[in-house]
C-alpha cells in the first residue's frame, strides 16, 4: 500500500499478507468447528474426548493462517529491538518466555468463527501460550483506544476495595448479574398483555412481532450452557395503516429450539461472582423469576460490569434442499409421492421462490440470542400459535439496551460469539448487538461449552480481575490457561475470547 506525502521513518506501516484462497480456509475452519461439536457430544454422553484430528486441522490452519502473519511480527518486532534481520528471532520474540506478546486481531469472514488461539504451531504448543489474543471489531478501534488512553480518558474495572460511600460522597458503580432464570415463568402473571387487534399474547413490550408456529428441533440438553437448532426463517410484518414494512425481533421459526432446562451451575456461578465482586461494587442480582428480559431494557444507569449466565442460542442458515423436503411434509407430501407428481417441477420452481424470498428478507440478527425468565412459556405459545416472545432475547433485541459506560459484559453462555459473517461487514449477531450497545469489552464463547467447567473458568476470571489486579483480556487468558491446566482438551478451554479493550 502506498499514499502521496512524506512518511515519517517512526511511522507503522501496513504489511499486506496473502493467506491463500477463502475457500479451503473456510472449509478448515467448519471442520474444526464440526469436530469440536462432535466432541461435545462426547462429553455429554460421558465419553473420552479425542484430540487427534482436532490437533490436525489446528495445525494446518496454523500453517495456513498464523505462519505467514508470524512470519511478518517476527520481522517488525526484531526491527523495533535494532536486530538483524538475518539472525532468527530470539526465544523471547517467538513467545516462548513471559511476558508473553498481546496481538490484536480484526477477523472477516469465516475467520470470526475460531478462536486462534487454538491454532497449533509445528512444535505441538496453541497460541494461547505464547500470546495474549484479543479482537477487534474493526482496525479503527485501535485508534479509538490510543487516543482515549493519550487524552486520561480510558477507564479500568475496579479492582482496588472501596468503602461505602458517605453521604453525599461518590457511590460505588454497579455489577449486575442475571443468571439461573426461571424458564417455565407464566408471564400472563407478571405483565404480558393481550393484543386485541390480533388476538395474539405478546411479551412485556405490548407488542405483536408476527410469529407463527415453529416445529420442534432439537432439545436443550442437561450440563450445556446452550443449544443450536437446524433452521430458521424470518417474516416481515405489514402494517396496514402505515403500509410500511417492519422487521420482527425474533425469527418466525424460533419455536424450532427445543425447551431449556436449568443450569445449576449457572446460579452457583452467579453467587460466586456476587462474593468476589461484592466488596468494590453494589450488586444487583437478578435469578429465578426475577431474571427476566425487562430488567435490562430497563437500564437507565449503566453498570460497569454485566454478568448473563444462561442458556445461548444460534440458529443456523436456512438450507434449500432441506427446507423445500419440510415444507413438503407440511403439506403431507412425501418426497417418494413430490417424485411422481406430474407438475413436480412447477411446485419445485413456486417453493424454491417462497424460500428464497424468505431467505432474502431475513435478518440475521433474530437468529442468535441468549435465554431469560418465560423461554419456555413463550416457546410453546410459538408452537401453538401464538405471538408471545418475552424471555427470547435475540441480538435485534439487545440493541435497544442502553450499556454506554459499561466497561465489560461477559456472556457465560454457548455460542455467544457466533452469528452469520458477511466478508467485510463483520458477524451479525449478539457481538455486534453488544458493541452497538456501547460496552467497551465483551467476553463470549465460540461454540456450546458444558456447564461445570464454564462456572470454573468464569470463577476464576473474576477473581484474577479482582484479587490479583489484572486486566480484562489478562484475566480471561490466564483463567483459560489454568482450565487448560486441569484440563487440555481445548473444547473446555478454547471457546471463550475477549473482544474490545484489553484494560
Amino acid at each position: 500500500m502506498s499514499r502521496k506525502g512524506a512518511k515519517d521513518a517512526k511511522e507503522p506501516t501496513v504489511t499486506l499478507v496473502d493467506l491463500g484462497e477463502s475457500d479451503v480456509i473456510d472449509k478448515h475452519i467448519n471442520d474444526y468447528r464440526e469436530e469440536m461439536e462432535r466432541m461435545g457430544e462426547m462429553y455429554r454422553r460421558g465419553l473420552r474426548l479425542e484430540e487427534e484430528r482436532l490437533s490436525e486441522i489446528s495445525r494446518e490452519l496454523y500453517r495456513m493462517i498464523f505462519e505467514p502473519i508470524r512470519e511478518v511480527i517476527d520481522k517488525k518486532v526484531a526491527a523495533s529491538f535494532s536486530l538483524r534481520m538475518d539472525t532468527p528471532p530470539s526465544p523471547l520474540l517467538r513467545g516462548e518466555k513471559k511476558p508473553q506478546s498481546t496481538l490484536f486481531l480484526s477477523p472477516d469472514g469465516s475467520l470470526n468463527l475460531i478462536p486462534f488461539e487454538v491454532f497449533m504451531t509445528p512444535e505441538g504448543k496453541y497460541l494461547i501460550d505464547e500470546y495474549q489474543i484479543n479482537y477487534v471489531s474493526a482496525g479503527r478501534d485501535m485508534m479509538r483506544f490510543k487516543a482515549e488512553m493519550e487524552s486520561g480518558e480510558v477507564k479500568h474495572v475496579t479492582t482496588t476495595p472501596q468503602s461505602p460511600p458517605s453521604q453525599g460522597g461518590e457511590r460505588r458503580r454497579d455489577v449486575m448479574i442475571m443468571a439461573d432464570p426461571d424458564f417455565d415463568l407464566v408471564m400472563d402473571k407478571i405483565g404480558a398483555v393481550k393484543d386485541s387487534d390480533t388476538e395474539s399474547e405478546t411479551g412485556w413490550h405490548g407488542k405483536n412481532f408476527g410469529l407463527t408456529s415453529g416445529k420442534a428441533c432439537l432439545s436443550v440438553q442437561d450440563g450445556w450452557h446452550g443449544q443450536t437448532c437446524l433452521s430458521v426463517q424470518d417474516s416481515v410484518a405489514e402494517d396496514k395503516n402505515t403500509k410500511s414494512a417492519c422487521m420482527p425481533t425474533v425469527s418466525r421459526d424460533i419455536g424450532g429450539l427445543g425447551l431449556a432446562r436449568r443450569l445449576p451451575g449457572t446460579r452457583e456461578e452467579a453467587e460466586a461472582i456476587e462474593r468476589i465482586v461484592k466488596e468494590r461494587y453494589n450488586v444487583r442480582s437478578y435469578l429465578d423469576k426475577e431474571a427476566i428480559e425487562e430488567a435490562l431494557y430497563n437500564i437507565n444507569d449503566p453498570p460497569e460490569i454485566l454478568h448473563l449466565s444462561t442458556h445461548g442460542f444460534f440458529l443456523k442458515e436456512l438450507d434449500l434442499g432441506e427446507e423445500i423436503r419440510k415444507r413438503l411434509q407440511e403439506k403431507g407430501i412425501t418426497w417418494a409421492q413430490f417424485m411422481t407428481m406430474e407438475d413436480q417441477m412447477k411446485q419445485l420452481d413456486t417453493l424454491t421462490a417462497e424460500i428464497e424470498k424468505d431467505m432474502a428478507v431475513e435478518n440475521p440478527m433474530v437468529r442468535s440470542g441468549i435465554t431469560l425468565a418465560g423461554f419456555n412459556t413463550s416457546i410453546k405459545s410459538i408452537r401453538g400459535g401464538k405471538g408471545r416472545d418475552a424471555g427470547i432475547v435475540t441480538a435485534e433485541k439487545i440493541t435497544g439496551v442502553n450499556l454506554r459506560g459499561t466497561q465489560l459484559v461477559s456472556l457465560s453462555a454457548c455460542e455467544t460469539a457466533v452469528g452469520e459473517p458477511k466478508v467485510g461487514e463483520g458477524v451479525f449477531g449478539l457481538k455486534r448487538s453488544f458493541i452497538l450497545t456501547g460496552a467497551e469489552t465483551l467476553v463470549m464463547s465460540l461454540w456450546k461449552v458444558p456447564d461445570k467447567e464454564t462456572k470454573d473458568m468464569m470463577i476464576g476470571f473474576y477473581d484474577l480481575m479482582m484479587n490479583q489486579d489484572k486486566g480484562k483480556a489478562n484475566a480471561l487468558r490466564q483463567a483459560r490457561l489454568d482450565m487448560k491446566e486441569r484440563k487440555p482438551h481445548p473444547y473446555f478451554w478454547g471457546a471463550f475470547i475477549s473482544v474490545g479493550k484489553i484494560d
